[in-house]
């Protein structure tokens, strides 16, 4: 196709083939500026095709405890100051210089650490 073009018109052919310094600029423009166009098209178009969606609260029924009393151990620091066969038995953690907290405590009874 070059080639006939060259031949119905040498002028025209010498026009639009030639590489000038506008041309090269040109080039240059359009191939940094379009990918960026593209871009921001891009994203305009994005924003037209995205629906945000309905924000749905969800609400969350929550069980508060209800407190139980716990009957207050008594402290000891032998068998013999606990009553009714209770036994007395260190309770809570175990502190390094720290004497250890004793409580009487009944058989089946829990202990808290």
């Amino acid at each position: 196709m070059e080639d006939e073009i060259k031949q119905a018109n040498p002028m025209l052919h010498r026009y639009l083939f030639k590489v000038t310094t506008f041309s090269k600029l040109l080039a240059m423009i359009l191939f940094i500026t379009l990918p960026f166009l593209g871009f921001y098209l891009g994203m305009q178009y994005q924003q037209e095709l995205t629906v945000n969606p309905p924000v749905i609260l969800e609400v969350q029924k929550t069980v508060t405890p209800i407190p139980t009393t716990i009957p207050n151990p008594t402290s000891c620091n032998t068998d013999n100051d606990c009553q009714n066969g209770a036994k007395c038995l260190g309770v809570g953690p175990i502190l390094v210089n720290q004497p250890v907290h004793k409580e009487c405590v009944q058989k089946g009874q829990i202990t808290p650490l």
